[in-house]
């Protein structure tokens, strides 16, 4: 996993709206489950922010799909975004960007990769370590989700915006 991070060290204080840090993190790793629980793809990034009243901004594209032939309508793969053990997207049972996979009865859907994203504003309300994470599960513990499918490159971005 790449890890880039930027910090603005002369930027003008007092201001709030501006970006004091970027961190980025990529991924090609494939992960895939067939939970009903949400599990880790992989996919993460740290930041620290400088301040408490300072807010994140998580930016997040990765390609889901399906891992087998899976028949029926409606098989869903649930991504959502986590702080620390915290799901941010908690509010939804469906995370924050459900993809779901409609065929007809009795036909099998085509095994192909999907654009997914994920952005979202957080106020973490603290100065230590933050670890943002993308997490996955299924609707139906017998049909499966790939993150990164056919190895193609995922990608998070944390950015600290001055409070």
């Amino acid at each position: 996993m790449a890890i880039t991070k930027l910090v603005a060290d002369s930027l003008g204080t007092g201001v709030g709206g501006k970006v004091l840090q970027v961190v980025q993190a990529t991924t090609s790793t494939n992960s895939e489950t067939s939970s009903t629980s949400f599990v880790t793809t992989g996919l993460s990034a740290s930041i620290t922010p400088s301040s408490t009243s300072n807010k994140i901004l998580a930016i997040c594209s990765f390609g889901g799909g399906n891992n087998n032939g899976a028949s029926g309508a409606g098989l869903e793969h649930i991504y959502t975004l986590y702080r620390n053990s915290t799901d941010l997207g908690a509010a939804s049972s469906k995370g924050f960007n459900p993809v779901t996979y409609y065929t007809a009865s009795g036909n099998a859907p085509i095994l192909y990769s999907i654009p997914v994203s994920i952005n979202y504003l957080d106020s973490p309300s603290t100065t230590s370590s933050t670890t943002y994470a993308v997490y996955f599960r299924v609707n139906n513990a017998s049909y499966g989700a790939q993150f990164c499918r056919y190895n193609s490159t995922a990608t998070i971005i944390l950015m600290e915006i001055a409070g």
